[in-house]
């Protein structure tokens, strides 16, 4: 009787907690992020953001929004110069924790928190970034041809945060 009343706690609770899975595709995707993350941190001690563009391919039709800047930009003007301020900033990301990644034949959509850490004179700082990034697969190459990004606010709740 109690294995009866586990199995049904269990079917009725969706079942035990475990960590997100996801297809080869799919980590496929977010490994991808995760080079780019990286190859951004390593563009920000270079005179340009050239080693970032050479490392993601980005679409020069793109663009990104920045949601406290407006209107969406071009992805090309808004990488530099968002490049150009942080630059010489002491920066460099503490994670990032995929929410959603699916892949439709050649273009796959990832929403994601981000998580950068910053120290300034003033101290360390993480700030909670919510993302959505768009790709296309060109030669078997993700390329960036759009995304979006805002501050997390108090109202993003579980299970996303």
């Amino acid at each position: 009787m109690r294995a009866l009343a586990l199995a049904l706690a269990l079917t009725l609770s969706g079942g035990p907690l475990t960590a997100q899975e996801w297809t080869p595709e799919q980590q496929g995707l977010i490994d991808h992020i995760t080079a780019c993350w990286d190859a951004w941190v390593e563009a920000l001690a270079e005179p340009t953001p050239e080693s970032f563009f050479a490392a993601c391919a980005t679409d020069p039709r793109g663009h990104w929004w920045w949601t406290a800047e407006g209107a969406p930009d071009q992805l090309v003007t808004s990488v530099e110069r968002n490049w150009s301020v942080i630059r010489e900033t002491d920066i460099d990301w503490a994670g990032l924790r995929p929410i959603y990644v699916d892949v439709f034949g050649d273009v796959g959509i990832v929403h994601l928190y981000g998580y950068w850490r910053a120290r300034t004179p003033e101290g360390e700082t993480t700030t909670e970034m919510k993302r959505t990034e768009v790709f296309q697969r060109r030669d078997g190459v993700w390329t960036l041809i759009g995304a979006q990004s805002a501050p997390a606010t108090p109202a993003d709740a579980d299970p996303y945060r």
